[in-house]
């Protein structure tokens, strides 16, 4: 992938290749879509700008481009494989293309639904006094990891439609936070304790397979699950989910990892 063009490059690592061999495939299917990306780039969060700025989710272009990118991995790239020949990736393209533009639109509203919501999410934080610091600076990480370009750039549709009750748990944490500052603080702690190896392993120098990176992604969003059972378990998860649950599932997955990098 070199942004408006692709290359061949020889990876000796076999790992680092597929990774890279991804990563080239999307940006061809982007070139050769460019149309759709067009079309998406003129229409997608159009006239949000203002809205955008006041969620803090950042900038418009950025935005749009990681759902583009979304769409075009779930519409023809939607199993992860590497194509190897010419023919595999025109069949993959020409069976997915006409549907990228129909997922993007859906990405794109959901989006701007968000936006009012998360605009009264910021005006919350900015009124939190030093007892919540703690709250505000767990609920900004939050939304920085959901709304980034490279969480956006992964998303599938089931993903994506839990977005909205994600914030709304947000909205409920926030309003309770002031009667129970010191529960938030245990609860921040477990989440803490449970994400940060599996988002210091997605970002480690050593590739990853495509199996294994899945399914710490996987387990994010299962942490994202927890954190509705945790601030607004009335909101329902869902598929079931509990901190020994979770715990018992990173030790699978650590163990993978323990033995993927021996």
């Amino acid at each position: 992938d070199c942004g408006e063009s692709v290359t061949l490059e020889v990876v000796d690592n076999p790992l680092l290749a597929e990774q890279t061999s991804r990563q080239g495939q999307l940006r061809l299917a982007l070139i050769k879509g460019r149309e759709q990306v067009k079309y998406l780039g003129k229409h997608l969060l159009r006239g949000k700008e203002l809205a955008l700025t006041a969620a803090k989710i950042g900038e418009r272009k950025a935005l749009v481009d990681a759902l583009v990118s979304a769409s075009f991995r779930q519409a023809i790239f939607a199993d992860g494989e590497v194509l190897r020949e010419q023919q595999q990736f025109e069949q993959a393209f020409d069976a997915g293309i006409g549907k990228v533009v129909m997922i993007a639109q859906e990405y794109g509203e959901l989006m701007e639904s968000l936006l009012q919501p998360l605009h009264e999410i910021q005006k919350k934080l900015r009124s939190l006094g030093l007892s919540a610091i703690y709250a505000a600076e767990d609920i900004g990480s939050q939304l920085d990891w959901l709304f980034s370009a490279e969480t956006l750039s992964t998303l599938s549709p089931e993903v994506i439609r839990q977005y909205p009750r994600y914030i709304k748990a947000l909205q409920v944490r926030l309003e309770k936070l002031g009667m129970q500052v010191n529960r938030d603080r245990q609860s921040i702690n477990e989440l803490q304790e449970l994400l940060q190896p599996c988002r210091e392993a997605l970002v480690e120098d050593q590739p990853l397979s495509f199996e294994l990176e899945s399914a710490l992604r996987d387990f994010c969003w299962l942490v994202e699950e927890y954190r509705v059972s945790l601030f607004a378990q009335q909101l329902k998860t869902r598929v079931p989910v509990s901190h020994k649950r979770l715990q018992k599932r990173w030790d699978e997955l650590e163990d993978e990892l323990r033995r993927f990098r021996v």
